[in-house]
């Protein structure tokens, strides 16, 4: 595990979450970047700060969900 790594992620998330997309080679900017990373008893601590991830996380399953399906349909 590379806690250097870590530690610079940690240090974007916090100063910058454009800056993190940067590192990550996203691009400058990504929309749901802040939202995708925070989680709920973050967002509920501190209201109105950022929406939490439970949205995404949903979407996420629901597609990974349908990539599944669509494999298992295919080979069987």
């Amino acid at each position: 595990f590379n806690t250097h790594l870590l530690g610079h992620v940690a240090r974007a998330v916090t100063a910058d979450p454009n800056e993190l997309a940067i590192r990550l080679g996203l691009g400058g900017t990504c929309a749901h970047l802040e939202e995708a990373l925070t989680h709920p008893s973050y967002a509920n601590e501190h209201k109105g700060s950022a929406k939490d991830n439970q949205r995404l996380e949903f979407l996420g399953d629901a597609v990974l969900g349908l990539c599944v399906s669509e494999q298992l349909m295919d080979r069987f």
